[in-house]
């Protein structure tokens, strides 16, 4: 069974599976696309994700959370893809896991931020407090390339040690190291995504970061 088990792990954490906003902080109302898309090279995707791992993606705010249960394959692209129709400024998350049928709760948890329109930061709007997941702890609309920020593991909504993968297309991967007590402080050097991996008690979990030339409404 421990052999068994670690054959369905391994695929999972084999490769790095994220999720990306067409554009971010825009104004409202209008539509985004959440892109889902796993591989080996961000942000290009390598191949599309078996829909049946796809399990539980919602998007969450401080009032509400929604299940997706419509998302389309894009055979080009090889990813799953998501229109939001946002009216109104505001935070939200998108998060989902993968499992495989036989495993009780996923081994790999996916998340975004999305930012629309004026914003007031608030921590709590970052945090999901469900399964494993980094938690900025600061205002991402504000970021530009020579701010930083710091970043907080978790698992359950408690603070956690481990490092955190720092991924841009243009940049070598860099590690940051956090504790229970101590975030690690991510410094921008680009503009762009980012990627953002980290791994716990053999699960993972990404988040994206979208960093432009100037912080949003400068």
């Amino acid at each position: 069974m421990l052999i068994f088990c670690r054959l369905l792990i391994g695929p999972l954490l084999a490769h790095d599976t994220w999720l990306l906003c067409d554009y971010n902080f825009q104004q409202t109302p209008g539509t985004i696309t959440l892109q889902l898309s796993s591989g080996h090279d961000f942000p290009e995707s390598d191949f599309l994700l078996d829909k049946d791992l796809i399990n539980n993606w919602r998007l969450w705010n401080l009032d509400s959370v929604l299940v997706l249960s419509s998302f389309t394959a894009d055979s080009v692209q090889r990813c799953w893809t998501a229109n939001l129709i946002v009216q109104e400024p505001g935070v939200m998350i998108s998060q989902l896991g993968l499992k495989r049928a036989l495993q009780p709760e996923p081994l790999v948890w996916v998340k975004t931020i999305i930012v629309t329109g004026p914003t007031v930061f608030d921590e709590e709007q970052y945090k999901c407090s469900e399964g494993l997941e980094i938690v900025p702890l600061g205002a991402i609309h504000q970021l530009h390339p020579g701010g930083n920020i710091p970043l907080q593991l978790c698992w359950q909504g408690d603070p956690v040690a481990s490092s955190i993968a720092v991924i841009h297309p243009q940049s070598k991967m860099k590690h940051l190291r956090t504790t229970q007590e101590t975030p690690g402080i991510l410094t921008l050097h680009k503009p762009g995504q980012y990627l953002l991996t980290s791994t716990y008690q053999k699960r993972s979990c990404s988040l994206t970061l979208n960093i432009l030339a100037k912080g949003y409404g400068e």
